[in-house]
């Protein structure tokens, strides 16, 4: 955690923030060079992913503007805001961009989605850059293989082409929806169901397969949902002879 911390505020440095920890759950952003378009905002650490609900009027006005916007300016725009602040000069964004990049930008600059900030880097305003990490909620979701989801992302999760590919299981006992492609699922039950003759902990299943924590929950979750295994104590299965 502490490194992922390091990382997140090298990252908010680089767009120009002082970083102040001011206990182990608050911090306390100071921007520096302030414009008049670039995000100001204090964050609240915690564990938990922070959700999108797209059922959020909010959400919903985004994703109607965001559909509105050319595909190329779209991918750009999310191109852009993955791009550190202190390098999105127009000199360095030359070196970077392709030439066909470099005219949608010019339209992105002219129809002010972006802009050219008076130390000559570019900006992007709180709504297009509220935009952007909705892109990146989008992506998440579309690449997505296998995932523990809430209520909140079932519903964009199920828009996917492939969703026919996948299994579904709305787990009762947390309520959460248990994702996973049927290839993977076919392709590794047989491997976990061999690890678990014993009562065999989740990270020791891992550890036996080389498979992530996560994917074995889902696998032994909707195996013991078939009645394959059952769950012993938290997160502690054995395979049902």
């Amino acid at each position: 955690m502490k490194e992922e911390l390091r990382k997140a505020f090298d990252v908010l440095r680089n767009y120009g923030y002082q970083v102040y920890q001011i206990n182990q759950n608050l911090v306390l952003l100071v921007k520096q060079d302030k414009s008049d378009y670039e995000v100001e905002e204090t964050y609240e650490i915690k564990e938990e992913k922070s959700k999108i609900d797209i059922s959020d009027p909010k959400i919903k006005r985004l994703m109607k503007k965001l559909n509105s916007i050319d595909k190329d300016k779209r991918a750009l725009l999310w191109k852009i805001s993955m791009i550190y602040y202190k390098d999105r000069s127009i000199d360095k964004l030359k070196d970077s961009l392709s030439k066909e990049e470099m005219l949608i930008l010019k339209d992105l600059i002219d129809s002010k989605y972006v802009m050219v900030n008076s130390d000559g880097k570019i900006s992007l305003p709180k709504e297009v850059y509220e935009m952007t990490k909705l892109m990146s909620y989008i992506k998440m979701i579309n690449e997505l293989e296998y995932g523990i989801l809430e209520i909140e992302d079932i519903e964009m999760f199920k828009n996917r082409e492939d969703i026919d590919q996948f299994i579904v299981f709305n787990n009762p006992v947390d309520s959460k929806f248990y994702v996973i492609k049927r290839e993977l699922f076919d392709k590794n039950k047989d491997k976990v169901l061999r690890s678990i003759k014993i009562p065999t902990h989740i990270d020791k299943i891992a550890e036996k397969t080389g498979l992530p924590s996560q994917m074995v929950k889902i696998i032994l979750v909707i195996l013991a949902e078939a009645g394959e295994c059952v769950e012993d104590s938290t997160d502690t299965y054995r395979r049902v002879v």
